[in-house]
């Protein structure tokens, strides 16, 4: 009888061991699968913010090119970026909601800092721009928002919102494309972007 219930013991042994290994090994191979897809991620984002700031940065923007308020009236580009660089937050109604919701959510958190207060445009372009409306009151954004078509840039191209400076010269810099997964580096740019142009105290 002892012999059998040893004999048992060992195969009941054996049989956890098989299947520990099995899971552990299950378990590697997902993580492994869900390392290498954020890894090729991580390389996409890479790669796509490498050629946005070769195609972009120091590109001019048209000097006549004109905006248009939520309330109708049509204002030069320029007027509208009073003394010092701006960042501009650059987004579509053809743009996914999430990635508009997240900029937007971003800035929002500076309406009261100083220094970014005055200092961020919304430039967007909305066939329905009632959607518009409802989009800035829904979020209470109280930056100047205005509507533009096209910009004739080639982040226009990349089909996601985006964020750059530009001030009364009409040169872009700095062009970056925020990513809700990767929220750090929203935060990084915005936090360089703030101690580069706007933390002084003549703001």
């Amino acid at each position: 009888m002892q012999k059998i219930t040893i004999i048992i013991l060992c195969i009941v042994n054996i049989l956890l061991s098989i299947l520990c290994y099995s899971v552990f090994k299950k378990g590697n191979q997902r993580n492994n699968t869900e390392f290498q897809s954020e890894l090729t991620r991580k390389t996409e984002i890479l790669e796509r913010d490498f050629k946005v700031r070769l195609l972009n940065d120091n590109l001019r923007i048209d000097p006549n090119a004109e905006v248009l308020s939520l309330d109708k009236k049509r204002y030069p580009l320029t007027q509208i970026l009073n003394e010092g660089p701006h960042l501009i937050v650059r987004f579509s109604e053809r743009h996914c909601e999430e990635c508009v919701s997240y900029i937007l959510l971003k800035i929002l958190r500076l309406t009261n800092v100083k220094g970014w207060n005055k200092k961020i445009i919304l430039l967007a372009s909305y066939q329905n721009q009632n959607a518009l409306s409802v989009l800035m009151k829904k979020m209470a954004i109280k930056y100047p928002v205005y509507l533009i078509e096209n910009l004739s840039i080639p982040s226009e191209e990349f089909n996601f919102p985006c964020c750059f400076i530009l001030d009364k010269s009409m040169h872009i810099n700095h062009v970056f494309f925020p990513d809700k997964y990767e929220f750090q580096l929203t935060n990084t740019y915005l936090e360089l972007i703030e101690n580069r142009y706007f933390n002084s105290d003549e703001i």
